[in-house]
């Protein structure tokens, strides 16, 4: 009787002690998940907070001539209707990925707002041009192929002159009207286009 009360005791203890082990085991496994997830937490409020930086970053640089003083205004007009056409490319707009985009211009109208004068372009869009592949990087001179297909659609675009280009006879390139007005272009990703024969 004495060793099966032993015994019986002896079970008690380990079973309580198993029980305290599977307990602290079970603690000590949730502290480290609750240490995983805040961890994983802070990295992704860490890197949305880098995406927005880079997205708000970009699109200042993306609207960088769309409003503009009256003189500014008037000529960059004079040069779109001269021009006849321009072709449309947003270099450093985040995550285009858009063709650019060649317009016939048949008006272009100002309209006055808080921050000076802004353009709209009226006209068709006439091709739209094979994606340049330029990985990103920015260039002087970025070469895009022919045309790749004809379309007709209705064209109306507020003017950002850094991202409208009109074709440039003294050197036979497209050039952005803002570099023609005299305009800071240094952080315009691309400078001047020529269209492949």
């Amino acid at each position: 009787m004495y060793v099966k009360k032993y015994s019986l005791v002896s079970m008690s203890i380990k079973i309580k002690y198993s029980n305290q082990q599977i307990s602290f085991i079970r603690q000590n496994m949730t502290t480290k998940q609750k240490d995983k997830k805040h961890n994983l937490k802070q990295i992704l409020i860490f890197s949305h907070f880098l995406f927005l930086l880079f997205v708000v970053s970009t699109s200042s640089l993306a609207d960088r001539y769309q409003c503009n003083s009256p003189e500014i205004t008037q000529k960059a007009k004079k040069l779109l209707e001269q021009s006849g056409f321009l072709i449309e490319f947003c270099s450093n707009c985040p995550y285009s990925g858009e063709a650019p985009k060649r317009a016939n211009i048949s008006k272009v109208t100002v309209e006055k707002l808080e921050c000076g004068q802004e353009l709209t372009v009226h006209g068709k869009t006439v091709r739209i041009i094979k994606p340049p592949v330029f990985g990103g990087a920015c260039t002087d001179l970025l070469e895009i192929s022919n045309p790749s297909f004809k379309t007709s659609e209705t064209y109306e675009q507020k003017a950002d002159l850094a991202y409208m280009y009109i074709f440039d006879k003294t050197d036979n390139q497209f050039k952005t009207i803002a570099e023609i007005l005299g305009l800071d272009v240094s952080e315009v990703c691309v400078k001047h286009m020529i269209i492949k024969k």
